[in-house]
């Protein structure tokens, strides 16, 4: 009876888990991600952002995260580059992009800006997929690149 309990909290425990038991997992072919029109701020200091992007689920996970853009000059495309394949589950499951300013530690990081959802089919079927700002009135610009 135990061992039944035990097997059935390790369901419940993976179910909540994106990749556990789901073969639809597919490696996207990413090589940039790429952001225009960033709000401009500064770091305490007065020097440019240091920027990141992360591929994120609507809970907030990150799939992946881009090495950190130091002085990113935002009055031109800031690129992150997408150095390995990216495992996403393959379908309609809502993703998005998020830019950060990074100041020292993940923690401390603020978020700058964020993308509205977009999905690996989407990905899949275009060669460079723009997507808008989450938030309307932001106008910044997002371009996942294959």
């Amino acid at each position: 009876m135990n061992k039944l309990l035990l097997v059935a909290a390790g369901v419940i425990a993976l179910s909540g888990c994106d990749f556990a038991g789901n073969s639809d997992a597919v490696n996207a072919s990413i090589s940039s991600l790429q952001v225009t029109n960033l709000p401009v701020t500064s770091d305490e200091d007065g020097s440019a952002p240091d920027v990141f992007f992360e591929i994120q689920n609507a809970a907030g996970r990150s799939y992946f995260r881009t090495a950190v853009v130091e002085n990113a000059d935002l009055s031109a495309p800031v690129v992150g580059a997408v150095t390995e394949e990216i495992e996403l589950i393959s379908g309609t499951q809502p993703l998005y992009i998020a830019a950060y300013d990074f100041d020292g530690t993940l923690r401390e990081s603020s978020l700058m800006a964020r993308s509205a959802v977009f999905t690996s089919d989407e990905v899949e079927a275009a060669g460079d997929l723009t997507i808008g700002a989450m938030d309307g009135a932001n106008a910044a610009q997002f371009t996942v690149s294959r």
